[in-house]
């Protein structure tokens, strides 16, 4: 995943507190995990609610 001629990469942050989990079960969007040590701008966050960015949880 990382072809630093074609400018093709991926980047991910995120605390190290939840890194077991990720190596564990994968990336999941933030709306699917129940617990996790959370870094993200909070204004970010939020201007992606108020522009509809953020995926919302399904009904089971």
């Amino acid at each position: 995943m990382n072809d630093i001629k074609t400018k093709k990469l991926i980047y991910h942050l995120t605390s190290l507190k939840n890194i077991r989990n990720i190596l564990i079960e994968g990336l999941k969007p933030r709306v699917d995990i129940k617990k996790f040590h959370d870094i993200a701008d909070k204004e970010i966050i939020e201007g992606r609610k108020k522009h509809q960015l953020v995926t919302q949880k399904k009904p089971s």
